[in-house]
């Protein structure tokens, strides 16, 4: 903090700059404080969606579920357009598929949006 006593003895050139200081560090600080929210907002999504997906999850039967992933895998194909990978249908059962994707975000979800990169 500047005493009274030092904010007089600065010149205007020196007030000026400090000034500009002071705002680019308010900038700075504005920055971070909207890059803090959109990191916790992540965060709070993220786990929401890890809880709703574990409760989907816990719900599988394993026996069954394992049999039809096994089968499915069994009965891949391979492709070799544009490289060689394999395809595989139906990997879940159809009942397992709709519970996971009923525990999903919406598509427009804050979850899936495209935050900027801070190289920071």
């Amino acid at each position: 903090m500047f005493s009274l006593s030092r904010l007089a003895r600065l010149t205007p050139r020196r007030l000026l700059h400090s000034l500009d200081e002071a705002d680019a560090l308010r900038t700075e600080v504005d920055r971070l404080r909207t890059r803090v929210q959109q990191l916790v907002a992540a965060h709070e999504t993220t786990e929401k969606t890890t809880v709703r997906l574990r409760d989907a999850l816990a719900t599988f039967e394993p026996i069954p579920t394992a049999e039809h992933v096994a089968a499915a895998v069994a009965a891949a194909r391979l492709e070799e357009d544009p490289f060689p990978h394999l395809v595989i249908d139906s990997l879940l059962p159809p009942e397992s598929y709709d519970r996971l994707v009923k525990q999903m975000p919406a598509a427009g979800a804050a979850h899936w949006k495209l935050q900027d990169k801070d190289p920071q």
